[in-house]
């Protein structure tokens, strides 16, 4: 059955009574000018009960790690039989995707995830758990401070590692602030001051340049960000717009330094009732996937059908950009109308879901499969590059990469 969602969000600001929604409509057949070669050889495929939220690799490509279930269940599998280990039950997850709260440490021994142990007034201050890889224990659980009653517990939305796994680097909920970690004592080590509370929002670490890249999706009047700060001291470079809604995704391109950035494929509504005006943004979904360098400045734009994006991984040699994209629907003429558009085509062309891979160097995209009116979710290119495991609502297909 087509499903339409429509998602409302409401904001109170200290300069004016905004109100702000957004409507994510989708219903279409697949876009015949973007269907290229198919993806290669299938090397394996299983299921887990329910949707899948996440998935990663562990750096030795030994592991995959899959979580579903609202992100309240975490399973490990062997990727070349589709085995599973074990998995770990959680009291809370993340919803809804794509936030991506699930990576390994270096040495591919241990997991870490979002707390497994908070529940309702229970442990609002855990932020992170650890597993162990060997037979799913949780090692630890790490802490941050309790959030007022009025906000949500401090589990942690967005997660980043160093690349010698020294540092954690976590945004606790709605805190408004990165959270670092000393692995070697599993404390605090800094904070940095993101300036307002934000969404569950994407979180990227660039060591050689020093930086973060935090996606600022924030109930505010003005278009949504991407805050650049210094990894070592937290001090501000610079903000600048991607997207006129909102950031889901961050990938960092390693060989180019470039922040790749997946979109959403929402219409929204900001109303200033002081002003009496009412504005409207809507990205095309066309071009949800776009690079840029480290002074905001947009290098790519990596053109494809379907509508926000679900997945976005970089293979390790910065080569290659795979995406999901999930299903989009025709715009109802009302909708349309009120966006100025004088037809719904206008306004937003319906597709299929689709998976797709590009070269990342010159924007072509170079394999793509279309699955119709199905769900796409997460995916992530093997250490190596040479595999892609993808997620279809509650299957994970694993497939070779041709160069």
């Amino acid at each position: 059955m087509n499903k339409a969602q429509y998602r409302c969000r409401f904001l109170f600001t200290a300069a004016a009574l905004c109100f702000v929604f957004s409507i994510t409509v989708s219903r279409g057949s697949a876009d015949e000018n973007f269907n290229k070669r198919s993806l290669d050889q299938e090397i394996a495929a299983f299921s887990v009960p329910s949707s899948v939220s996440a998935l990663t690799w562990s750096p030795d490509g030994r592991y995959l790690v899959v979580s579903y279930d609202r992100d309240r269940k975490i399973s490990l599998f062997d990727p070349r039989t589709g085995r599973r280990s074990w998995t770990v039950q959680k009291l809370t997850g993340i919803d809804p995707p794509p936030q991506k709260v699930l990576q390994f440490s270096p040495d591919s021994r241990l997991i870490y995830t979002s707390s497994a142990d908070t529940a309702g007034p229970q442990n609002r201050d855990h932020t992170l758990s650890v597993i162990s890889v060997s037979d799913g224990s949780v090692v630890r659980t790490l802490r941050y401070r309790v959030p007022p009653p009025n906000r949500a517990p401090a589990i942690a939305a967005a997660l980043a590692a160093s690349r010698d796994g020294a540092r954690l680097y976590a945004i606790p909920s709605e805190t408004g602030e990165i959270v670092a970690y000393d692995t070697s004592k599993w404390e605090v080590a800094q904070t940095y001051d993101l300036g307002t509370n934000s969404y569950p929002t994407p979180l990227v670490i660039d060591e050689e340049r020093d930086l973060i890249f935090v996606a600022k999706n924030r109930l505010d009047p003005e278009n949504q960000k991407i805050q650049i700060l210094r990894l070592g001291s937290g001090e501000e470079v610079r903000t600048f717009e991607s997207f006129q809604v909102s950031t889901r995704l961050l990938a960092l391109n390693p060989r180019t330094h470039e922040i790749v950035t997946g979109g959403e494929s929402s219409f929204e509504g900001r109303a200033d009732r002081r002003r009496g005006q009412m504005l409207y943004f809507h990205d095309d979904s066309r071009t949800l996937v776009r690079a840029y360098d480290a002074t905001g400045q947009k290098t790519h734009v990596y053109p494809g059908p379907g509508g926000s994006v679900a997945g976005l991984s970089m293979s390790s040699d910065g080569m290659l950009i795979a995406a999901s994209k999930q299903r989009i629907l025709a715009v109802p003429p009302d909708i349309a109308a009120r966006f100025g558009c004088a037809s719904p085509s206008q306004c937003e062309t319906p597709s299929h879901s689709y998976l797709l891979i590009w070269n990342a160097e010159n924007n072509e995209l170079i394999a793509s499969k279309d699955y119709g009116q199905a769900f796409l979710g997460d995916l992530e290119f093997s250490p190596d590059g040479n595999s892609l495991a993808y997620a279809v609502e509650s299957r994970i297909h694993i497939v070779r990469v041709r160069r």
